[in-house]
């Protein structure tokens, strides 16, 4: 898989729950996220955007975090940066 864009890529430090869309090409229905090292499960997927919500709990500090998109037999696409800010 290839990651293009992640929307929205900032958040304040503290957010919610945050829905965010993956956008990409070879996408599959069982590809999970990576969030840093936390594997998050995708609300819906399809070969070229993914939809995924990240927890309050991985949003508490401020931080830049490295998101990619891992497909079966650990293919893992590149990185897109996710901005958590003060």
């Amino acid at each position: 898989p290839t990651t293009s864009q992640i929307t929205p890529n900032e958040v304040v430090a503290g957010a919610p729950d945050t829905a965010v869309t993956i956008t990409g090409t070879n996408f599959v229905s069982n590809s999970i996220v990576l969030f840093g090292a936390t594997e998050l499960t995708p609300s819906a997927v399809n070969s070229t955007q993914i939809s995924v919500t990240i927890p309050a709990v991985n949003l508490a500090s401020a931080a830049t975090v490295n998101v990619a998109v891992r497909n079966p037999g650990n293919q893992n696409s590149n990185a897109q940066t996710f901005t958590i800010t003060a």
